[in-house]
Parts: C-alpha cells; sequence; structure tokens
C-alpha cells in the first residue's frame, strides 16, 4: 500500500509538469560568490528537494567589501518538449536592486542559453530530444558594480523561446510562479575617517600630556557600524614642544577595513617656571665706601620641562645701603 501511494505522488507530480507542450523543469544560477571556495556554483532555483546543488531563493549570498566581486557566470535551465514545439533557446533576466527600494529596476536580459545536450524522452514525447539541457557560464557579469554600501537583492527568473510562434517570441518562463527568485548579500565599503584639522595640548606639571580618539575623531563613519577608533601617537612631554606632531587616526569597521586621516597636534608649556632668591647678603664695604666681587649664592628653580637660563641684575660694584638684586629663570 505504502508503495503504491508513493508511485501515485511520482506520476502525479511528472503529469503536472508535462501538463503544457513544452516548458522548464530545472533552473540553476551560476555565481562565483565569497561564502563558498568553489568557482562557478550552481545554485538551484527550485529548490529541487533531489538536488545536491544549493537553494537560490533566500540565499544569503554574503557580505562584500571594496575590491571583492560577486559574479554571476549565467544560467542553465532543463527543458522539455512535447510534439507540437520546439525550444529554440534558454534566456536569463536579473535585476539588483536595494532591500528598502520603494521603486524596482527593470529586469535585464543576458546572453542566449546555448544548447548542450539531448537528455532523453520526456512522458509526452518517445523522442530520445524531447529533454534538453541549455546553460552559458560565460556572462562574467560582476553584480557589485558600481553599488553603494547597503542591503540588496539579486532578483533572477528564466525563460525558453519555443515554436510553434505566432507571432514570435512565445515563452515558456520558470518564474516561482510570478514571484521570481530571489536571494539577498549585503555591500559593506570602507569606512571614512575623519579628523578635525588641528589640535592643541597643555603640557602639565610634570611635563606630559595625553589625548583620546574623541580628541581627533570629527565624525567618522561607516555604513554598518565602526568597531575601533585607535591613536598610533596619544602621549607628549616636553620634546614635542616645538614643530606640530603628526597623529594619525585609524577607524576600523566591523569587517576590519580601515580607514585614516591625521591631524596636526602643537604641544604647549604653559605651566611657568619657578625660582626662590638665595638669601640676603651683608658685605663690608671698601675704602671708596663700594663692594666688588660680592658673592650672592645660587637661586633654587624648578620647571616642568626644566630650566633654560638663570639671570640677575646685580650691578657690578654695589654702593653703601641696600640693593635689591632681581632673579629671572626661564
Amino acid at each position: 500500500m505504502k508503495k503504491f501511494y508513493f508511485v501515485f505522488f511520482i506520476l502525479l507530480s511528472f503529469t503536472k509538469i508535462f501538463a503544457q507542450d513544452s516548458g522548464i523543469y530545472e533552473s540553476y544560477l551560476i555565481l562565483d560568490t565569497n561564502t563558498n571556495p568553489i568557482a562557478s556554483e550552481f545554485y538551484d532555483l527550485q529548490g529541487n528537494a533531489s538536488s545536491i546543488n544549493p537553494d537560490f531563493i533566500n540565499a544569503n549570498l554574503g557580505t562584500y567589501q571594496s575590491g571583492e566581486s560577486l559574479i554571476l557566470r549565467g544560467a542553465e535551465i532543463k527543458t522539455f518538449k512535447c510534439v507540437a514545439d520546439d525550444i529554440l533557446n534558454g534566456q536569463l533576466e536579473y535585476r539588483v536592486y536595494l532591500q528598502s527600494a520603494s521603486t524596482l529596476p527593470v529586469f535585464q536580459n543576458v546572453s542566449f542559453l546555448n544548447f548542450i545536450s539531448n537528455d532523453g524522452a520526456s512522458l509526452c514525447s518517445s523522442n530520445s530530444f524531447s529533454l534538453q539541457t541549455w546553460r552559458n557560464d560565460a556572462f562574467n557579469i560582476n553584480v557589485l558594480s558600481g553599488l553603494s554600501s547597503g542591503d540588496y537583492y539579486l532578483e533572477v527568473f528564466t525563460k525558453a523561446e519555443y515554436t510553434p510562434s505566432t507571432p514570435p517570441n512565445n515563452f515558456r518562463f520558470d518564474s516561482n510562479g510570478g514571484f521570481n527568485y530571489r536571494a539577498s548579500f549585503r555591500v559593506d565599503n570602507p569606512p571614512i575617517a575623519n579628523c578635525v584639522p588641528s589640535l592643541s595640548v597643555n603640557l602639565d606639571t610634570s611635563g606630559n600630556a595625553t589625548i583620546t580618539t574623541a580628541d581627533i575623531d570629527n565624525g567618522s563613519t561607516d555604513d554598518f557600524g565602526i568597531s575601533s577608533l585607535s591613536l598610533d601617537i596619544n602621549s607628549f612631554d616636553c620634546s614635542d614642544i616645538g614643530s606640530p606632531v603628526t597623529v594619525t587616526l585609524t577607524v576600523t569597521d566591523t569587517l576590519g577595513q580601515t580607514d585614516t586621516c591625521t591631524t596636526n597636534v602643537t604641544v604647549n608649556d604653559t605651566t611657568a617656571p619657578t625660582i626662590t632668591a638665595p638669601a640676603n647678603v651683608t658685605v663690608s664695604a671698601n675704602a671708596s665706601c663700594e663692594a666688588t666681587g660680592v658673592t650672592l649664592g645660587t637661586p633654587t628653580t624648578a620647571d616642568n620641562c626644566g630650566v633654560a637660563t638663570v639671570t640677575n641684575d646685580a650691578p657690578a660694584t654695589f654702593p653703601l645701603g641696600t640693593t635689591t638684586v632681581t632673579w629671572t629663570v626661564t
């Protein structure tokens, strides 16, 4: 009993397939993707349970970054024909559009599929050429060409031109009942790094300064998210005073793609040095009522970036009385 129902189901299915005088009973799209190391993968449009090929409908064809390609190599169809009809050629039509698109582009018709082989007789005809294979794998269309970042659909259907045709161009379609066959993919172009043109930082009392990516970043962007921001230089000291220091910001997205920009960082020392004068000095005047060669002592100085010079305005000869000496440190 189980065997009877199984055989009945198979016969019913083939009867439905061959209800027309001709048609397409299998369709495949030939693609090179970055998700499968095998070149020219055949994707099954109809999702036949007996096929070992991956299903195309609702498939995720992967995420593509700058410099990569998604190549539409071509298509293959398997057709049947009965007494009244003759298959002339196979054809593929496709279109690519954003998943968020409100207006869809027209389908593109590529080169004909070539006759490959006669595959035997069908249930509707005993002719050995009733079943045929048509294929073209030389389209070599880069589906990603000209696409900006976004989530896209690749939508396709196949058709076979047949005779008798009055007028010509009668077609049998494999279009998923008019809904066509559709798979998705993503284009993720590199991030765009944007830096502030310049930055000024002041050293602290210990002669150091640090910056973060927030100080340099000026609104870097990526369509699907930034993974990290980093700086090649984020700390400065007294040796950086003078010419601006070029700092590079690296922006990395979730795919590991990067972009960079630079900022000129000027390092300033705004902490004034300190000085403590030596103790007061009392000396005796000579016969001319003046003093020369007076030893004033050494002041105590400090600076976050070091003392360059210490000077005073002491006269060579001191008169009687009190003379105020001013010390200057730079």
